[in-house]
């Protein structure tokens, strides 16, 4: 099922939305009267295990017991410890 929803009422009706899309529904999402995208629900094998961050080449552990066993796993180049800022710096090009 599809619902059609401008980019005000998805600002304004997020938490009625956000339990919209966990029971299935999509929502093609417009602005100033023209398509601009759409907002589908994840899929399981979306939400399991490690998510993509970064540049690609990391990867955040599922869990915090996980990131804690393999703490030099999830390290930067040059053997920095794994920080949030650093991924985000990194990400918009401010240390390269």
């Amino acid at each position: 099922m599809t619902k059609t929803i401008s980019v005000k009422e998805l600002r304004m009706n997020f938490p009625k939305i956000r339990k919209d899309l966990e029971k299935g529904i999509t929502f093609k999402i417009i602005y100033r009267s023209k398509p601009l995208a759409e907002l589908s629900p994840m899929s399981e094998s979306d939400l399991a295990g490690s998510v993509k961050i970064g540049d690609g080449n990391r990867y955040l552990p599922a869990t915090m017991e996980e990131f804690l066993e393999n703490m030099d796993k999830y390290s930067i180049k040059g053997g920095k410890p794994f920080d949030a800022v650093t991924l985000i710096r990194k990400d918009r090009g401010y240390d390269k």
